[in-house]
């Protein structure tokens, strides 16, 4: 009995020390782990929201902007999201799932698919385009036949800006269309050499990921790029938003006055410049380009191809530098994006990343959209933020146009109304009459034209400058032509009263 009850005693102490020492583990553990908690806790990043909504609507005001959105990360997370204003006519408010047009922002998106195929062996960056679409010709055939892949990752086919923009007026059918319609187009530089921004590069790159997948741009990036993201409100065509009950309403400045306005059809140019996504599902890809492609537990590029995607490669000027689909620039990378009638722009800065999607564009004052996201990076680092607002020369534009505007139809009318009641005198002296037409020709007829073919090829084309610059193109245009018409109207009336010296009333041509 002594001895069981020793054994028992024996027993006892075991127990003692057992329980002793799983306390000791459990409570170490919980401690790490509370320790832990209270250490990430300490280290998730304080700014006032408060702070960043009132910056937003300041903003918003002073730029006439209907809607907006934003996003921002820290490491892994999203912090913060904020949907502000309208979106459509109907006055339905913005949330950060309310879908917008992300303009050049969609080059990130075509950059990461391109390096997918890359990861899967599909394709090489040094490739030549025509292995993949030997369709792609242009004016300059050895010149189409050295671009790589690479070449139009970084912005140096040699292709021009101006051809680039002026794609935007004639995309409207397939990417594969797009492309084949570029055979007449120049180069600008040797292929590889130098850095030029042109959208058609990104567009190339769109045609390619359609013949390597055997899919089209739209359903590849959907399936590939926007389902393992979880972005449920991204779209590669208006056809699927559409579908999804989700459309796209953007504004623009008539003269001044924010109206709203249709976008064109853009479908042959989706890959550079035409998705559409919210604020909240551009964080869910920034989350991945912060975190070497991993989105949760989401591998959407190997981390040789993410860092690929974000090293320096062709030199932009000013300490800047494009890489795929990003511009680096000292510790950041960014890339802004401007359709039409939105506008977008998306930054990493070392853990934050930032997302500004806006409804809106005034292309006169797109320098001051750029200070959106500036002022959340200055309120996320604790600094006061730089007031945004429209420009001082932007009104003033605006106000001079309006005026010449009127003071230009009000000019002609006056003229047609004294030309018909009157008519014009002619003179007896054949010299001055001379005189008269030569003036005419000269600054009613040969001027203007020429003001518009200069403005048609300064400022890329008249259907882009009508696309982008409503109201004041508009007026610039049909101002020219009505003064043109009436020193037509002038010239055909003198000719044909030529020799009267009398003042002839009501007589018409």
């Amino acid at each position: 009995m002594n001895n069981s009850y020793e054994s028992v005693k024996r027993s006892g102490k075991v127990c003692m020390l057992y329980a002793v020492i799983i306390f000791s583990l459990i409570s170490g553990i919980l401690g790490s782990r509370v320790e832990k908690s209270y250490a990430e806790e300490r280290q998730l990043p304080s700014f006032a929201p408060a702070e960043v909504d009132q910056f937003m609507q300041q903003t918003m005001k002073k730029l006439h902007i209907p809607g907006a959105s934003i996003a921002i990360v820290h490491g892994k997370k999203i912090i913060y999201t904020q949907g502000y204003g309208k979106a459509d006519r109907s006055g339905q408010p913005v949330t950060p799932a309310t879908p917008f047009v992300i303009g050049s922002m969609s080059k990130s998106v075509t950059a990461a698919a391109i390096m997918q195929l890359v990861d899967e062996k599909k394709i090489k960056l040094s490739d030549p385009v025509q292995q993949y679409l030997p369709g792609f010709q242009l004016a300059n055939k050895q010149a189409a036949q050295q671009i790589t892949i690479a070449d139009l990752l970084h912005q140096t086919s040699g292709l021009s800006q101006v051809d680039g923009i002026k794609a935007i007026t004639e995309g409207s059918g397939s990417i594969q269309q797009h492309i084949r319609s570029l055979q007449n187009v120049q180069i600008r530089s040797i292929p590889g050499h130098s850095f030029e921004y042109s959208n058609l590069n990104y567009n190339i790159l769109g045609g390619i990921i359609e013949t390597v997948s055997g899919q089209s741009y739209a359903d590849y990036i959907r399936s590939h790029i926007f389902q393992p993201l979880d972005m449920a409100h991204s779209y590669a065509s208006r056809k699927q938003a559409q579908r999804a009950g989700e459309d796209y309403q953007g504004y623009q400045p008539i003269l001044g006055w924010m109206l709203p306005t249709t976008q064109l059809d853009h479908s042959g140019t989706v890959p550079s410049g035409y998705l559409m996504s919210s604020a909240e599902d551009m964080a869910h890809f920034l989350v991945a380009q912060m975190n070497k492609g991993q989105f949760g537990s989401r591998q959407l590029l190997s981390a040789a191809s993410l860092t690929a995607m974000h090293t320096p490669a062709s030199d932009m000027g000013d300490g800047s530098h494009y890489a795929m689909g990003w511009v680096v620039e000292g510790r950041t990378l960014a890339h802004n994006g401007s359709t039409e009638n939105s506008y977008s722009k998306m930054m990493i800065d070392g853990d934050y990343g930032i997302v500004v999607l806006t409804n809106s564009l005034d292309y006169l004052d797109s320098g001051s959209y750029e200070g959106i996201l500036t002022g959340i990076q200055q309120i996320i680092h604790h600094q006061s933020p730089e007031p945004v607002g429209r420009s001082t020369t932007t009104s003033a534009i605006y106000m001079m146009i309006n005026v010449i505007s009127i003071l230009l139809v009000l000019l002609v009318i006056w003229r047609l109304i004294r030309l018909f009641q009157k008519g014009l005198r002619s003179s007896a002296s054949k010299a001055y009459s001379i005189l008269r037409v030569i003036v005419i020709i000269l600054l009613q007829i040969t001027l203007p034209v020429l003001l518009i073919g200069y403005a048609g090829m300064a400022l890329v084309s008249w259907p882009v400058i009508l696309l982008f610059l409503p109201g004041i193109g508009h007026a610039f245009l049909i101002g020219l032509v009505l003064w043109i018409l009436l020193g037509l109207f002038k010239l055909i009336w003198l000719i044909r009263h030529k020799g009267h010296s009398r003042r002839i009333r009501r007589s018409y041509p």
